[in-house]
């Protein structure tokens, strides 16, 4: 549609970029849940079933609301091509080429980040089977590997390419990242300004021409990091804006609800915005920034927390009966800098 069209160009630079920071922050997040768990298939067992638990039924949710909107809508979108072996592969987190112009996009487009992620947390249930100190220097050796394999073989096999492209290294970044967290005191205020500044500076220059031929990992990896590192290397403050901090909290909770639900939101506005306003662009995009966002809110509280909730009460429980050691429930972001604040 025309009106989602000029979204996506508003959102340009940092709807794209926003997955490399996403990226980051799931290496450092799985990193902190994985790095003290116990040896052995207990904790990879335990780790995978949560990891799972909490990526894939809210995606599977809005997956087959997808497959809804094309059944109805299916002149109106991009893609409404429906295959089998496309939309299993999509359910089971599979890299699969698209029908009709064969990009490995799953039926839910925005879920191929996704398939990283799943492989990711492969990677990170085996180190489990590895003492802890040597948990970080085999993650990062595999995913290097990966990579390296993947100049070589990737020629014509464009799934092997997806698999092993730069980007991934972005996972890697959040794991050292977390371990320079845990082994450094907190920085200066100042200074985590001084990385967040540094690194939203650098996401501006990547989109320069004259880079395209420049890793992603280098020209977009590297400066979201820097911008989790302001956030996360610094000391928690109990000042004035406590207010502010829960308001980004709340839609720091909702941040995967909002990255699964945001289509249907654009599209949704759009409808309407074309059968009555029909211009201002601008305000087009304020407004549809605002219906995701409340979106996501509404689905986090109604879908996503009460679903993972329950599912996590009933693998615990489980777990508890046979007599599995439970690991630790995920932190969030939000979380993790409170404790360094301890």
């Amino acid at each position: 549609m025309a009106m989602a069209t000029t979204f996506s160009r508003q959102r340009g630079l940092f709807g794209d970029t926003g997955v490399d920071i996403f990226f980051v922050i799931s290496g450092f997040i799985i990193f902190y849940i994985a790095r003290n768990l116990d040896p052995g298939w207990r904790s990879a067992v335990d780790f995978t079933v949560k990891r799972l638990i909490r990526i894939a039924p809210l995606y599977w949710f809005y997956t087959f609301l997808m497959l809804i909107a094309a059944y109805l809508f299916g002149s109106s979108l991009q893609h409404p091509n429906i295959n089998v072996g496309h939309f299993l592969a999509s359910l089971l987190l599979i890299a699969w080429p698209r029908p009709g112009d064969g990009a490995l996009f799953p039926f839910l487009g925005q879920g191929w980040t996704l398939n990283y992620e799943i492989v990711f947390y492969s990677a990170a249930a085996l180190t489990l089977f590895f003492a802890r100190h040597l948990r970080i220097y085999y993650l990062t050796f595999a995913i290097i590997v990966a990579i390296v394999i993947g100049r070589f073989l990737s020629a014509g096999r464009p799934v092997i390419g997806f698999y092993t492209g730069s980007i991934t290294l972005e996972f890697i970044f959040g794991v050292w990242l977390c371990h320079i967290q845990r082994s450094v005191r907190p920085l200066n205020p100042s200074v985590c300004l001084a990385l967040i500044g540094i690194g939203v500076a650098g996401l501006l220059v990547s989109a320069l021409p004259m880079l395209d031929d420049v890793s992603r990992a280098l020209k977009q990896g590297v400066p979201a990091t820097l911008i989790a590192a302001g956030f996360v290397l610094g000391k928690r403050t109990t000042s004035g804006a406590s207010r502010i901090r829960t308001i980004l909290e709340q839609l720091g909770d909702a941040s995967y609800s909002l990255y699964l639900s945001h289509p249907f939101v654009v599209n949704a506005v759009a409808l309407v915005w074309l059968a009555t306003v029909k211009t201002h662009p601008f305000a087009f995009a304020l407004i549809t920034y605002v219906a995701a966002l409340a979106a996501a809110r509404v689905s986090y509280l109604a879908i996503e927390r009460p679903l993972l909730r329950s599912l996590r009460e009933r693998w615990e429980s489980d777990t508890i009966v046979a007599g599995s050691k439970r690991g630790p429930v995920s932190p969030t972001p939000a979380e993790v800098v409170a404790e360094r604040s301890k």
